[in-house]
Order: structure tokens, then sequence, then C-alpha cells
């Protein structure tokens, strides 16, 4: 008889084998065998990433002696793989009887060693819980390259983890990093579904969010007051963007802003005055680019980068000036239609001018090295970044040879002025399973006080989420370029594709580049997205 078996590898040093024992034994993943090997590292797909995760979060659950037995704080998602493989045991039929009956002897000594083994671990367990609460926590953000550059006990997190236990004795805080924050959805809804995931989770926020408001816990009257009135973000961590609506998490990280970096020679070169008199109106931004053009200058550089960044980080601008991000999310759920919105086919249409026109650069759909092309003088402006970029740029050709530069208001009837797409992207949930759900507040609250933020911010290229932290706090005082910035970033309109649930914003994505190069109408678009959405329901 053949056997379906599913091998689980892990990287050998980084978890003993015993720390799975337990859990294999008793852990029934659809009455599948699974046999450990500890031997090898292969890659993970999403599906086995589930399986991995719920595994481990069984194993923490129900025995507690990842804290005991840990070498540090930090663990790496995606040491393990799993693979549907046949039983070679099951392929012979020459095996004689002695053999099987020594198999099923030592595999039944084996059963009761690691079941009097599972009851002293068991006890053990006990023992920890009653002492130590444990608060595990799915990480993507707050570890920059220059982290990664040093010992993790010198990361800023780790710092404010060891703090925060400090002053919550009893309590351990133990951190997965993730790899992939996009396949981490479906891993921790998966996970959380079978109540063996984290404690807290960093997501996207928006629909990414909304989509899991039913494994996340509604956090609204856990917030201390002075981080609702300090913090900004909590409009997109607000279920569907509706004032009063459940909040499912703490708006985490830093905030971003978008716009045009430009090199201020060039643009002196042709004549604009980008500080002084810029563009105040749709026909006086064209009227520029034109003017750059006359100038023997490429106006604008971009990568498409499979998001259509020019549009979504730039053009989209002039979108949500007049769309709201509620309307938008309610477009993208066949409450309203695409087809209806003017307003999203008057910003493709300027975007699909400015292709036309030559205000940008003709392999923008294949486009992969946009940045470096703006570093050598190729173009006036680098289009579909975010602020984060900036420093990059300013370290390479000088602060004094850089600028940045937001859209002009569409009209004088727009939702928000002086504005430009950007916003948290990030959140911290709270599991709906949570065994401590204060404690995990808490965490989060800490997290993000001024004296934490600030230290984290130090080496991560976000700008801040709380109102508190001034120009003087991150050494911008006299910095003009950062002082607009950060200006801006006050001001925001948050991101139009994390407004619409991440099926729809996929399709936008890849179309959109289409009617930005002129192989598809923005009439078009708005259709194709229309029947999308009827597709998806």
């Amino acid at each position: 008889m053949e056997m379906n078996k599913h091998l689980i590898y892990a990287a050998a040093g980084q978890y003993p084998v015993e720390t799975y024992q337990s859990v294999l034994l008793s852990f029934d993943m659809e009455n599948l065998k699974i046999i450990l090997q500890h031997d090898q590292v292969v890659p993970m797909n999403e599906g086995q990433m589930v399986i991995h995760n719920t595994l481990l979060g069984a194993f923490k659950r129900k025995r507690g002696i990842f804290m005991k037995k840990r070498r540090n704080r930090f663990m790496a998602l995606g040491l393990a793989a799993v693979l549907g493989l046949t039983a070679a045991g099951c392929q012979s039929t020459q095996e004689s009887p002695e053999t099987d009956t020594t198999a099923a002897t030592e595999s039944k000594g084996q059963e009761e060693q690691a079941a009097t083994e599972d009851r002293q671990e068991d006890k053990q367990a006990e023992e920890t819980e009653q002492s130590e609460k444990v608060l595990s926590i799915w990480l993507a953000t707050y570890i920059s390259d220059e982290d990664k550059k040093k010992p993790q006990e010198e990361w800023p997190i780790t710092q404010i983890c060891n703090e925060f236990e400090k002053e919550n004795p009893g309590v351990k805080v133990e951190i997965t990093l993730l790899p992939d924050q996009g396949a981490a959805h479906q891993s921790y809804k998966a996970a959380a579904l079978a109540k063996s995931g984290p404690d807290i989770v960093n997501l996207w926020s928006g629909q990414p969010i909304f989509a899991l408001k039913d494994v996340v816990l509604d956090i609204s009257d856990m917030i201390p007051p002075e981080d609702k009135e300090n913090l900004m973000g909590w409009d997109v961590v607000t279920e569907d963007f509706k004032e009063g609506g459940k909040i499912l998490g703490y708006p985490a990280a830093g905030t971003e802003i978008c716009g045009f970096i430009y090199n201020t020679d060039l643009i002196k070169k042709a004549g604009v005055d980008l500080e002084g008199n810029p563009p105040k109106t749709v026909d006086e931004f064209m009227a520029m680019l034109q003017q750059i053009k006359d100038a023997g200058i490429l106006p604008i550089i971009a990568d498409s980068a499979g998001v259509n960044s020019l549009f979504t980080m730039n053009m989209a601008t002039w979108w949500v000036q007049k769309t709201s991000n509620e309307d938008i999310a309610a477009e993208s759920k066949g409450e309203k239609k695409f087809s209806e919105d003017e307003n999203f086919k008057n910003a493709f249409l300027k975007a699909q001018e400015m292709f036309d026109q030559g205000y940008v650069n003709e392999d923008y759909a294949s486009s992969q090295d946009a940045l470096s092309r703006f570093l050598k003088g190729d173009a006036a402006m680098l289009g579909g970044v975010t602020s984060g970029i900036l420093q990059v740029v300013r370290e390479s050709l000088g602060n004094e040879k850089v600028g940045f530069y937001i859209l002009p208001d569409y009209d004088g009837t727009v939702i928000k002025s002086n504005t430009a797409i950007g916003g948290s992207g990030q959140v911290l949930a709270v599991a709906n399973y949570c065994p401590n759900p204060e404690l995990a507040v808490k965490f989060c609250s800490f997290l993000s006080n001024k004296e934490n933020h600030l230290k984290l911010l130090k080496n991560y290229p976000m700008l801040p989420l709380r109102k508190d932290i001034t120009l003087k706090d991150l050494g911008w005082e006299g910095d003009s370029v950062m002082e607009k910035v950060y200006n801006i970033a006050q001001n925001y309109s948050y991101w139009t594709d994390n407004s619409m649930v991440p099926d729809i914003a996929n399709e936008c994505f890849s179309l959109g580049t289409l009617a930005v190069t002129g192989k598809m109408t923005p009439d078009e678009l708005a259709q194709k997205l229309d029947e999308k959405v009827q597709e998806l329901q």
C-alpha cells in the first residue's frame, strides 16, 4: 500500500530535532503522515509556508519551550519546506515478516519514549506558562539594511523588545521575521483559523487587513487616548475607511509620500523654477514638461515595475483628490463602477497624454533601471518613487542638486488640497485568539511611543507617524527639501492600490500600464476592471 508522505526540512542548527517531535507525534494534518528530516534546506512556497507556520504555532502554544530553548529572539520564516512524496518503504514486497516485526517493535518503543517525553514537556510547559507570558510576533518591518550588517543584539527592535520585557516582568517577546510579507497574509489566515499563528502580525494596511477582519481583533476600545491623538494613520486601519468603524490594528513602521525627485541643475537648464514658481494647475504642469523637453531634456523617467508606478505613485493623486478612498474601495467591490468614475478616467488620460507627448521614457513599460539612469543625468525628474528613495539620490548627487515636487491640485473642487499619494502602508494587528490582547496592544503602543519611534527612524528610511515628532527631533531643521517632504506627509492621500481589494489592484497594475502607454483607452480599462469585479463575485 502506498502512503502519501510530507517531508519537513529544517535548517540544521536552527531548530533542534526534538523541538518538533511532540508536535509531529500528536499533530494530524488531514491524516497525512509527516516525517522529519533534518539535513537540508529547500525553497518554500506559500502553501508549504502555511503548514510550516501552523506546525510551529501549534508547537509554541502547546509546548511553550521555544522561549526556554531559544538561542536568540529572532526566528527566520522560510527555512522549512513541505514536499509530497511516495513512501519508498512501501514499494518493496520482499521484506521478511521478521523485518516488519522488528520495525513495529522499534516503532512502538519510540512512541512510548516520545509519549513519556511529551508528558514531561507538557508539565514543563505548564510550569513555564505560570511564570511567564510569551508574546509572539510576525514582523516584516523595522529592520533596515544597516541593521542587517550588525549583530541582532544591536538592532533597535531588539533593544526595544528588551526594554519592554524589563518593564513587564514575566513577559517574553518572540519575533519571527517574514521573508515575504505579501504571502504572509494567506499564511497568517490559515494559521489563525487553526488558532496557531502569532499574537501580533505585521501586514499591509487598507484592503489587505480589511480582508482579514474575521481573524484579527477590533482594538478600538483598547487604544490609549494619547496614541489616538498623536499617531497618524488610524483611518487606513479602520474597516472600510469608515469613520467610527472597527480599528483592526496599529498603523506601523512609518509613513511615506510619493512625488517627483528632480535634478536641480537640469531643471534650471530648462529655465524652470520649481521652488520659486512651481506649476499651480494641470495645464501649467503639462506646459512645464513641454518646456523641459524643448530644452533637449527628457522630463520624466520611471519604471513601471509591475505596479504601473508612474500612475500608482504619482498621477493617481488626481484620482484620489476627486474620488475618496471609500468610494475607490466600493468600486473594487462592485458597489460602484470604475466606468462611471470620470475622475479615474481623467487621471489616466493625463498620464497617457504625458507618454504620447514624449514626456516619459519610451521604455516605461519594460524599464528596470530608471534610478541609475536618472543619477547619470538622463532625465530631469524621477517618477514612480517614494520619499524613501530620496536619501539615496541625495547621497549620490549631493543635497543641493536634488529637489522634491508634487503635482498641483487637479482643479478647485478637490477633496484635499496640496497632497500626494502616501501614508502608512503597514499595520500591527492583534490575532482574535490572542490570550493576552491587552498585553499585545500594550506592546504596539510601546513600540510606537515617541522615544522608540525616533530610535527606529534613525536608520529606517521612513517619515514619522507621530505628529509630535518635529523637524528638530529628526535633525531636518534648515533642510528645505526634507521640510517640504515632512509637511506634505502630514497631509497625505492614502494609496489607491491599498484602497482596492487585492485582486482588482493587481488587475489595475497590469492593465494600467497598457493604458498609460496608449495600448488601451481609459474607458476600456475601466470596463475591464468592472468585468473583473463581476467575475470575482
